[in-house]
């Protein structure tokens, strides 16, 4: 797989459309015009090691589902758009746009520590972040181990699988979150079994829930409602 370093990724060929040669791609970020102003864009085929310039002909938001239709340059056969499921549509780093306050780029968050506000608390690591009606940290937690270094074994067992996110949501997971003027109504936020025994936990992506965000420094403070941090009872 090619090093993606130097690239956003802005969204992800899904299918054909009808007969000419059109894609249907789910986007991974919140600027339309990454679709809708032709132009120059690069494709990242299934298995390849490197991007590869395309250049966009035209673009259609389809509403309701959540994508949008592309016409590309040199793809007009239905056959021809097959073979492109699964690319990757990327632009440069260097094409990364401007943000206000209060906005940050999916990427720049991946990685970033997560403590307790009050407390100081290391909680965990942000793994993915996940558009479901109010944005979504999805932080992997430090788990507490016994005397051999393993997982507790009866925590595991207490353990639910978090409400799943709607599948057009998620797939146009955003290239940046906007937190201003959000509000979110507290609830808990389910832990669920990853491979390897990892815990991960959701929290809602807004000020009165994460009130500090520091990317210079690599962390981010939370000040959890009650209950958001407790474990949940088996049903």
């Amino acid at each position: 797989m090619a090093n993606l370093d130097d690239w956003l990724e802005i969204g992800r060929i899904v299918a054909p459309q009808g007969l000419t040669g059109e894609v249907r791609v789910y986007p991974s970020t919140d600027f339309p015009e990454r679709f809708l102003e032709p132009g120059q864009r690069w494709i990242l085929r299934p298995q390849a090691k490197e991007p590869e310039p395309i250049h966009l002909l035209d673009g259609r938001y389809i509403g309701g589902k959540g994508l949008y239709v592309l016409q590309l340059d040199g793809i007009r056969y239905r056959d021809q758009a097959e073979k492109l499921r699964d690319s990757l549509l990327l632009v440069p780093v260097s094409d990364r746009p401007h943000l206000e306050d209060d906005e940050y780029h999916v990427m720049d968050l991946l990685g970033v520590q997560v403590f307790h506000h009050h407390t100081g608390e290391l909680i965990g690591t942000i793994k993915d972040v996940i558009a479901a009606g109010n944005d979504l940290l999805e932080v992997e937690l430090v788990q507490p181990t016994d005397h051999s270094g393993e997982p507790e074994p009866e925590l595991s067992e207490k353990l639910m699988n978090p409400e799943q996110a709607d599948p057009q949501s998620a797939a146009s997971s955003q290239a940046f979150l906007r937190r201003k003027g959000r509000r979110a109504m507290a609830r808990k936020a389910k832990i669920q079994a990853r491979p390897k025994k990892s815990l991960t936990i959701l929290i809602p992506f807004v000020p009165e829930i994460v009130p500090v965000v520091d990317l210079d420094a690599g962390r981010i403070a939370i000040a959890p409602p009650p209950g958001l941090l407790e474990e949940l009872p088996e049903e």
